[in-house]
């Protein structure tokens, strides 16, 4: 499959996301980032099912490092980016990297068409897709030929 065709699924390792209950301590959260090696966790309701918030790196410096707070002590609830954004798992890339960069997202949670979450995107599939689809691309035959003029960088000599 050509880079520039694949959809969210493609770049969604098909692993269970990171996850609290939104009851979770804030300590916990960060736990589980650590233990799963992300920048982020989704955050579900009681029951385990729902998909409730976000809880990222920047929430964390910015509403609990930041004003003091007790990581311990604090519910994830009231730190987390509530009701986030999310992507189809079925999407396009292409719509998910125009999201990502157009309301500065550096992780999206992924749900599949019954609305679960089934997954994290984040900035680093990203940057390894764009890295796919860059080198995919061929240059254009004026700039394989030597004698090309677009190959003069005007170094004079």
């Amino acid at each position: 499959m050509h880079a520039m065709q694949k959809t969210i699924a493609d770049l969604v390792p098909d692993r269970a996301p990171p996850t609290v209950t939104r009851d979770a301590m804030v300590s916990e959260a960060i736990g589980v980032m650590r233990a799963q090696d992300q920048h982020a966790v989704l955050v579900l309701d009681e029951a385990g099912e729902g998909l409730v918030g976000i809880f990222t790196e920047r929430d964390l410096l910015n509403r609990v490092a930041a004003p003091g707070k007790d990581a311990m002590a604090t519910p994830v609830s009231e730190v987390m980016t509530a009701s986030p954004t999310v992507l189809a798992r079925s999407g396009s890339v292409a719509y998910a990297v125009n999201r990502m960069g157009l309301e500065g997202f550096s992780n999206v949670p992924v749900v599949d068409d019954a609305g679960r979450a089934v997954g994290l995107l984040d900035v680093w599939d990203v940057i390894a897709h764009l890295t796919d689809v860059f080198a995919d691309l061929e240059a254009p035959e004026m700039l394989k030929d030597p004698a090309s003029p677009w190959l003069d960088l005007g170094g004079g000599g």
